[in-house]
């Protein structure tokens, strides 16, 4: 019995420990994870002012306009970096009048190719933009940020940035966040296959202690039996002993 219950407590132990350990890998991958995720959205919003025109971004531009064509431009432009990048999404934006309004966006090629009214034009009003966005224009620090719009779900960074006239715009670049549950989902089930995988490496154990424990029962059983022999053999010999005795007193 105390065997049985060393080898339950080691297993118990054992298991806890390779949990413990899987989990830790699990939650260090998805921080891993996150940080190359913030670092590639960080590094193509800064690409972003040096693909549009130069001081793009001043105080009078909502008023001065831009030509389709000039946005066009731009859509164009950035979509080929967002795609270049593999993000879903980059655009800039201004906030006038506590709206967000979209200065340039890049768009997806299936918006591209059936001309939605997914695209987002210059001076278009960002309708559902994160609350986080006012906050940036504000303190001019950047923010990642997890959000829903008509668009999806997006994991994005949103960067201030200061012009040469000193007029402040927002770089936004988006990923997918489908794309980063994906992979945490990965992650997961690499975890729990670990678990299981390493819960296997138990089976020989397991099946040396139940070999090993059917061999005690054998030589328990085997030591009661000769014991239960040896009884009844001593037993035959005191009966003989007394009934020679009281044939002795007759």
């Amino acid at each position: 019995m105390k065997s049985k219950k060393y080898y339950l407590i080691a297993a118990i132990f054992y298991l806890a420990i390779i949990s413990v350990i899987v989990t830790q890998n699990y939650y260090s991958a998805k921080a891993k994870l996150m940080i190359d995720v913030n670092v590639r959205l960080t590094q193509a919003a800064k690409t972003v002012p040096l693909i549009l025109p130069k001081n793009f971004h001043r105080h009078s531009m909502l008023q001065e306009g831009l030509s389709s064509e000039s946005d066009l431009q731009n859509i164009h432009r950035l979509s080929t970096q967002a795609n270049t990048v593999e993000l879903k999404y980059l655009y800039t934006l201004i906030m006038q009048n506590d709206e967000i309004i979209f200065t340039s966006s890049s768009a997806t090629p299936e918006e591209l190719s059936e001309h939605t009214d997914d695209i987002s034009y210059f001076g278009d009003v960002y309708e559902d933009a994160s609350p986080a966005l006012p906050k940036v224009f504000k303190s001019k620090r950047s923010i990642f940020d997890d959000s829903i719009d008509k668009w999806g779900g997006f994991h994005s960074v949103f960067l201030p940035v200061e012009s040469e006239d000193g007029y402040v715009y927002v770089v936004g670049a988006g990923i997918d966040i489908s794309k980063i549950n994906d992979q945490l989902d990965i992650n997961l089930f690499n975890s729990i296959k670990d678990v299981i995988l390493y819960s296997l490496l138990l089976i020989p154990f397991f099946l040396l202690y139940r070999r090993d424990s059917r061999k005690q029962e054998k030589l328990l059983e085997l030591k009661i039996a000769q014991r239960t022999q040896e009884l009844q053999q001593k037993d035959k010999q005191m009966l003989q002993q007394s009934r020679l005795a009281q044939m002795g007193e007759m």
